[in-house]
């Protein structure tokens, strides 16, 4: 974890006067990985599972919380509530070969539309580039409008649904982030 604990730029942001923390997952985020998933909407569950998934188990948790900073990469994005912390979102990447990453991101209802996304995004990207992928795909429901308008708003092309699913890829390479649609099922 030391090598994805110097790559995440920890500066907080402000979302509706809360301070939100960026930082790598930790293995001992596997509860608040629970209590995150609970507190996630039926349908943002469904949005980020592809149907319905209204339990994550223990041990799904403990496999989602557990990364090596090598081939599978995660943040979180923390918010101090009830004096406790809980997670509101988080965004990960799974190498698919080399210079190649299936990325996913999911925001707690209550927080979305407010920056976090962005900020998860925007760090994953940056860490995905200091690992040496050259490119990042991921998919997305074709009913997913709030994230098929977040990924227009970032000029990216959302390739025509596919069984329902819509993929997406981009190229690290360059300054700007380019998204194109992959016309095939398979990884980038």
């Amino acid at each position: 974890m030391d090598a994805g604990a110097n790559t995440v730029r920890l500066d907080p942001l402000v979302c509706d006067g809360r301070t939100i923390a960026l930082r790598p997952i930790r293995a001992a985020d596997a509860d608040l990985l629970i209590d995150f998933h609970d507190r996630l909407s039926a349908h943002t569950q469904y949005l980020r599972f592809f149907g319905p998934k209204p339990r994550l188990t223990a041990r799904e948790a403990q496999y989602l919380a557990t990364t090596d900073f090598e081939s599978r990469f995660a943040i979180v994005a923390c918010a101090q509530e009830d004096s406790e912390e809980r997670i509101v979102a988080v965004g990960r990447f799974d190498l698919a070969g080399p210079t190649a990453a299936e990325a996913a991101i999911v925001v707690r209802d209550d927080y979305q539309r407010k920056g976090v996304g962005t900020a998860i995004f925007e760090r994953l990207i940056e860490i995905a580039r200091g690992r040496g992928v050259a490119a990042m795909s991921g998919e997305i429901l074709a009913e997913n409008d709030q994230m098929i308008g977040f990924l227009r708003s970032k000029n990216v092309s959302v390739g025509a649904p596919q069984a329902g699913i819509c993929r997406v890829t981009t190229s690290l390479e360059t300054d700007a982030v380019v998204w194109r649609s992959a016309q095939t099922g398979g990884s980038a």
